[in-house]
């Protein structure tokens, strides 16, 4: 298939939205999940831990002449309080770790599915492919929609038809077979390869086997050391890991996307420089 050429500047501002859209997600997210404040510990606790309505109120409205007051000077009025929530941190902090894994799994699958449909909405040519010429479009449902919403329709039929009928497959597999299909599957390092992964199988084990990891997490992680039936530690370091790999990710596909529509030479090796440049830097924060 013939590609049209493409500088940067005249990509569509849907792919440049996409990946701005994920990376804000996950550092939101991920700054949220792990600031190491006082009153954003405060704040969450007292609106997430179960201490009852009666207790719940009086603690926000300790906190708020806490907010008043200086923090340190203070401290001693909130022993009693503090204690109370510390009994409950861990439990808590374990609940959150837990969300972000899932929050962050979810916010990969989204970007691939927008990016698909995003690149079938700007070259509809792409459908022509034979790989697609076996995949069952229910015509009643597609014509019942409107413009803007048939593109990701599409990409649900494709993703659903690709992984009919074949076995599972978990992390950024997954995700290069559906890549595949639309010239955008390549290689990735294998330590965020391996952190993917490792994301994956946490996401399903949380969402589906209320954290206690399965046969198939201790089989395809065993860096991590667990066994079938342990119970799921997520530390802070692992949510890191996966936070960063999941960047990089979608910063390499961002670059497969300039790559596929005919991006010129400058432009490319700019974008490999950005990218090997986050790649390095996480790779040496992750060896500290």
């Amino acid at each position: 298939m013939k590609r049209k050429k493409h500088d940067l500047v005249d990509l569509p501002d849907q792919f440049r939205n996409i990946i701005g859209y994920t990376r804000n997600q996950i550092r939101h997210f991920g700054d949220a999940v792990f600031l190491p404040d006082f009153a954003f510990d405060m704040v969450q606790l007292i609106h997430m831990v179960d201490f009852g309505d009666e207790t719940k109120n009086s603690i926000a409205k300790d906190f708020r002449k806490l907010l008043d007051e200086s923090i340190e000077d203070s401290k001693d009025y909130f022993s009693e309080k503090l204690n109370l929530i510390q009994n409950k941190r861990e439990e808590y902090m374990q609940s959150l770790y837990a969300q972000g894994f899932v929050y962050l799994w979810a916010v990969l699958e989204s970007y691939m599915k927008q990016l698909l449909a995003t690149l079938i909405d700007f070259d509809k040519e792409i459908l022509e492919k034979q790989v697609f010429s076996s995949i069952k479009m229910p015509m009643s449902e597609f014509f019942e929609l409107d413009d803007g919403e048939r593109p990701l329709f599409l990409t649900n039929l494709i993703i659903s038809s690709l992984s009919s009928g074949k076995g599972p497959k978990y992390g950024v597999d997954k995700f290069e077979s559906y890549l595949k299909a639309f010239e955008l599957n390549g290689p990735l390092n294998s330590k965020d390869k391996q952190n993917i992964l490792m994301l994956h199988h946490f996401r399903n084990c949380i969402v589906h086997n209320d954290s206690v990891v399965d046969v198939r997490l201790s089989k395809n992680c065993g860096w991590l050391q667990y066994r079938p039936r342990d119970r799921l530690i997520i530390k802070v370091e692992d949510f890191r890991a996966c936070e960063d790999s999941v960047l990089v990710y979608i910063h390499e596909i961002y670059y497969r996307v300039h790559k596929l529509l005919g991006a010129p030479d400058h432009t490319l090796n700019a974008l490999r420089e950005i990218l090997d440049g986050i790649i390095n830097r996480h790779h040496n924060e992750s060896e500290k």
